[in-house]
């Protein structure tokens, strides 16, 4: 027999999914990076227009 493991919960942002959701300064859009990402030097992301909407 093989013994499942549980995987590791995901830490939540302030409205759920694991995801960042700091607010761009100026256009008001959220980042979609994984909580976490700035401690890695990532840079916060708005990939759903084009070009995508990056800031730190």
């Amino acid at each position: 027999m093989s013994k499942k493991t549980l995987p590791r919960p995901t830490p939540t942002g302030p409205l759920g999914h694991g995801y960042c959701w700091k607010t761009h300064p100026n256009r008001g859009v959220h980042c979609t990076q994984p909580i976490g990402h700035e401690a890695k030097g990532v840079e916060h992301l708005y990939p759903y227009v084009r070009p995508e909407i990056r800031w730190r």
